[in-house]
């Protein structure tokens, strides 16, 4: 089922046309919107267009589009905004335009620097996709290659399955595979966060939130090897050379208090689950898809909830604006399913990192209950510390 309503009525809008009479069969699946619309149906139907956000100051798209406009024609500099004219001056500093009185021009590795970022499909960096033969298959945005065409990964790319036998230099080099193959490939990775400026911040619910600038570093390292039809693990292998990206984004930072009466482990579990059911439940609330929003969180109740898109997307802003609606949906989500202590239908993330591994239903709804309930004074934030569970 979509997130949102208003992908709801775009999906239906391809249907009854020219006047025609249309039946929309609407189907829930084993995941957990599906999960929270099945009991909150009003939540989906009585609500509105959501309203959607544009980050204007994306500064990886700035650089992009400024790069860009120098390489149409010479570009004034008197022209310019006070932010635009500081971009330009790390433009100018990283070889990617040279200035000439107040005009600018670009350089060779200014044409070179564009060249990689030509793509409608996304932000940022872009790896070129190619056979073994040398034919160009598509692109990926790095952000996700990282995470889809490691070396030893399954690619479904206009419904052919592919495995990649080489990951390097923006370049991925894939073999295809016979179509009826019944396996798939999840990557094991970990993000470090770094925050690097604090736009907002707020308390909501006796807990501290803001919204900042972070730094992301994401780190593949292995790979599972999983039976497409049973869902079972067949195999883990460790890639020879971990694959990393790192960008600069936006995003939240919620802090839960940490709980004394249990271990590292157990707060992980629990802060982990958390920030699954949050990214889930933003989705209903923002109108993005699970890979436009990233999370990691931390032993000491740090969650951090990020736009995957380089330089952001205003998403995150968005879901720290609706932070007291997130927080009881995923509350709802949790409490109310009857798994034993966590299932696909509710915590579980086909994105998850860790495979799914140090989560707790009950320990999350043990966190949300008592912070929801107004049981928990104003969390005094500690410092981070433990190892980063995404």
């Amino acid at each position: 089922i979509p997130a949102t309503f208003s992908k709801y009525i775009q999906r239906i809008g391809r249907s009854g046309r020219r006047g025609q009479k249309a039946y929309v069969f609407t189907i829930l699946g084993n995941d957990p919107i599906s999960s929270y619309y099945e009991r909150y149906p009003k939540d989906f139907w009585k609500q509105g267009l959501e309203p959607l956000y544009i980050d204007l100051d994306n500064i990886e798209i700035m650089k992009t589009h400024l790069v860009a406009m120098a390489i149409d024609y010479p570009l004034n500099y008197l022209k310019l905004s006070e932010n635009e004219k500081k971009i330009i001056e790390n433009l100018i500093k990283e070889g990617f335009l040279r200035k000439r009185g107040k005009f600018l021009f670009p350089t060779r590795n200014g044409w070179a620097f564009l060249r990689k970022r030509m793509s409608l499909r996304g932000v940022g960096e872009n790896v070129k996709i190619i056979s073994e033969n040398g034919r160009i298959i598509g692109f990926r945005e790095k952000s996700m290659a990282i995470k889809e065409l490691f070396p030893g990964a399954i690619y479904i790319h206009g419904g052919t399955p592919y495995l990649s036998l080489k990951f390097k230099d923006n370049k991925a080099i894939v073999r295809k595979l016979p179509k009826n193959i019944n396996l798939y490939t999840v990557p094991l990775y970990y993000t470090i966060p770094d925050e690097t400026k604090i736009f907002q911040d707020k308390i909501v619910h006796n807990i501290s939130i803001k919204y900042l600038e972070l730094n992301i570093t994401d780190t593949v390292y292995a790979y599972i090897v999983k039976d497409f039809f049973r869902n079972i693990k067949i195999r883990e292998e460790i890639l020879r050379q971990p694959i990393e990206y790192e960008f600069n984004t936006k995003g939240i930072l919620i802090v839960f208090p940490y709980n004394d009466m249990w271990n590292d482990i157990e707060n992980a579990e629990a802060f982990h689950a958390i920030e699954h059911a949050l990214i889930s439940v933003s989705q209903t609330i923002v109108g993005a898809s699970m890979t436009d929003i990233g999370g990691v969180s931390f032993p000491t109740g740090h969650i951090y909830i990020y736009d995957t898109f380089p330089g952001g997307s205003g998403i995150s802003f968005q879901i720290y604006n609706d932070i007291s609606i997130a927080l009881k949906r995923a509350y709802r989500l949790i409490s109310e399913c009857n798994c034993i202590d966590g299932c696909p239908k509710c915590i579980y993330s086909p994105y998850c990192g860790n495979n799914n591994m140090i989560l707790s239903r009950k320990k999350a709804k043990y966190v949300l209950e008592k912070i929801l309930k107004k049981k928990v004074e104003r969390v005094i934030e500690i410092p981070r510390k433990g190892k980063p569970v995404v």
